[in-house]
């Protein structure tokens, strides 16, 4: 069975094997007499048992996927009249059309997490609490599922007074399915500056140590241990996600979730939803922010989200956001019409008008009033100590390593040519839709410039366009036959293709177009 799994998760199986656990419970109870129930008349009449019970819409389709993943993975070919059976195929669809609508977590405010940096910095709090508001902040910063943080390798430090980076590694992530993606490890690239402006990453580490948690080297395990019952006693295992999402809710005061309402409540995902909706809401091209929620679809391959070199820009601009957030020229929790606002241009308003323009359609959480973030900017911001744990590596305290590893490079077969340096041009500038704001809300201040990297550059005489679904750069140099236009590689330039700009190209390109 382990050989037929292979490199699958077994917990997929156990899912399955419930599903089919269901129908033959029913065979039994029924008092069918087939020696095989796993026919096709005989799962026709499950169907039509679980429609006329009103049965949970997803049953049925649940029941299909297990038959499936039986035939095609343990290769019970005895069910190819059931998984090409086009009425119970028919018959799931229309129970399943029947499902609720999805509920897709909360996104946290900027003044919500606001209060999770004002519980990691008061010594108050009980450690315990601050470790976990740590871990939490970690997987909010890192757009991590609680699943991420399970099974992590290494920390790396890479951050200083001014910035930086945690790079957290891992084998264990939802992408890693086939079997050389489980022996290389991804990378988590976390930014080290918080939209309070304090570098956060040394306090979270801190208040884990303080509360008694003892970090090994290498970690191989997960990033927090569930607290026990003494002060200092961890479980061998690590967190629940139904553990940090009730964390989360009580620490932020917000009310549980009545089973069975249609209502969207706060949950651990709503930790990796929060940065990658503040920075749809910023701007950002969809490829950029698939790197940063490392999602398989991201480039071309999978294999795109496993190199560090490769994820550092997208996390540059995620970290512009952020200050942009911090300097008072990005508010994600606004209205549409209210995302960019010149700075200073509400001054004179008083401290509560100021804190409901930061709302977002007045779902805000009421935290404690000793956690209430201030509204000016500078009032939000803490010097934060030097980092420097003994048992990480990677520690730099001149800042040195952070300065390069925040030196990029375009890969994977773009030109010599076209890649040259720019100095000092900040990351929120990269964005796919960085043109279209810049006309409406040109005085918004920029944060300065902490970076060089490289982009890639457009010679005057070429466009370069990218293609929807591969996402592949070509290069077009003009050639045209009657009304046709032909790409460099000889393709056909149709609706499919886009043209991009050298903000936007940070994709690969096309190596035929390489090559010419």
């Amino acid at each position: 069975m382990d050989s037929v799994i292979g490199v699958r998760s077994p917990n997929t199986v156990v899912k399955r094997a419930n599903a089919l656990l269901s129908f033959l419970r029913w065979v039994a109870k029924t008092g069918i007499d087939e020696v095989n129930p796993f026919v096709e008349p005989v799962v026709w009449s499950y169907f039509q048992h679980l429609r006329s019970s009103d049965a949970a819409a997803s049953k049925a389709d649940s029941c299909l996927s297990a038959f499936r993943f039986a035939f095609d993975i343990l290769g019970f070919e005895s069910l190819e009249g059931v998984t090409n059976s086009r009425r119970l195929v028919g018959l799931s669809e229309i129970m399943l059309s029947g499902k609720r609508l999805l509920r897709q977590a909360l996104v946290l405010t900027v003044h919500q997490v606001k209060c999770l940096h004002m519980i990691l910095r008061d010594k108050r709090r009980h450690a315990t609490d601050r470790a976990l508001v740590g871990y939490v902040l970690f997987c909010l910063y890192g757009r991590c599922r609680n699943s991420d943080l399970q099974a992590i390798h290494r920390i790396e430090l890479d951050f200083s007074d001014a910035g930086g980076f945690v790079v957290i590694t891992t084998c264990n992530h939802k992408s890693g399915r086939m079997a050389a993606l489980k022996t290389k490890l991804l990378p988590i690239v976390v930014p080290a500056r918080g939209v309070d402006g304090s570098i956060w990453p040394q306090e979270a580490l801190d208040a884990m140590q303080d509360a008694g948690h003892v970090f090994q080297d290498p970690i191989d395990g997960p990033l927090l241990h569930a607290p026990a019952n003494g002060f200092g006693d961890f479980m061998k295992r690590g967190l629940r996600s139904s553990e940090v999402s009730a964390f989360l809710r009580k620490t932020l005061n917000l009310e549980e979730p009545v089973k069975g309402s249609g209502f969207e409540v706060v949950s651990s995902h709503s930790l990796k939803a929060t940065l990658l909706a503040w920075c749809a809401r910023f701007g950002l091209s969809p490829q950029t922010r698939s790197m940063l929620g490392r999602h398989s679809s991201c480039l071309a391959e999978t294999f795109a989200i496993y190199s560090r070199d490769l994820v550092c820009a997208p996390v540059v601009e995620l970290q512009g956001v952020i200050d942009a957030i911090y300097d008072g020229s990005f508010f994600p929790d606004d209205q549409r019409s209210g995302f960019f606002r010149p700075q200073n241009v509400d001054a004179g308003l008083p401290q509560n008008v100021k804190l409901e323009q930061a709302t977002f359609d007045g779902a805000v959480s009421v935290c404690s009033s000793q956690y209430e973030p201030s509204v000016a900017d500078g009032d939000a911001h803490v010097d934060a100590p030097s980092p420097g744990p003994p048992v990480l590596r990677g520690h730099d305290p001149d800042g040195t390593a952070s300065k390069n590893a925040d030196t990029m490079n375009v890969e994977n077969g773009t030109p010599d040519h076209a890649s040259v340096p720019v100095d000092g041009e900040d990351s929120d500038s990269s964005s796919s839709g960085s043109d279209a704001l810049s006309s409406d809300h040109s005085d918004v201040a920029e944060p300065p410039a902490r970076v060089k990297r490289f982009r890639a550059r457009i010679p005057k005489e070429e466009s370069w366009y990218v293609h929807s679904k591969s996402h592949l750069i070509h290069r077009f140099d003009g050639t045209r036959h009657n009304t046709m236009r032909f790409l460099v590689c000889g393709k056909l330039l149709t609706d499919a293709y886009a043209l991009c700009t050298e903000a936007t190209a940070w994709n690969t390109l096309c190596r035929s177009c390489n090559r010419r």
